[in-house]
């Protein structure tokens, strides 16, 4: 994967999270919120603006189990991330801390814990 391919990614598979049931208020859809965020930050980043800020919904615990689709779907993006993070680590810092922190936040979410706070870019 490259590094251009990488927002429209989380963002698709953010809405795919957001999209696999009606609730709205669930772990899957926090995961997807999460991703779809993470897109947004990295095009802020790749364009050189501010990262916006984190959603509301985005604050706080996960109040329920994420399932085994959205863990498996977290587990790939989580990986692809650690990777370009690496390939853009000297190049690009302010990229690869906003990979790193998007990282942060899926591991947070597999293990049911809140998202961190951003990270100052």
């Amino acid at each position: 994967m490259k590094i251009d391919d990488i927002s429209p990614y989380l963002s698709g598979v953010g809405f795919t999270l957001t999209s696999l049931d009606a609730d709205d208020t669930g772990a899957d859809d926090v995961a997807g919120q999460f991703l779809i965020y993470g897109g947004e930050a990295i095009n802020s980043v790749m364009s050189d603006l501010d990262l916006p800020p984190l959603p509301e919904v985005l604050a706080g615990m996960v109040g329920s189990k994420i399932s085994s689709t959205a863990r498996g779907v977290l587990t790939v993006a989580g990986t692809f991330l650690t990777i370009l993070q690496m390939q853009v680590m000297s190049s690009k810092p302010k990229l690869a801390a906003v990979l790193k922190y998007i990282w942060q936040g899926i591991s947070a979410i597999l293990a049911g814990r809140a998202i961190p706070a951003l990270p100052a870019v």
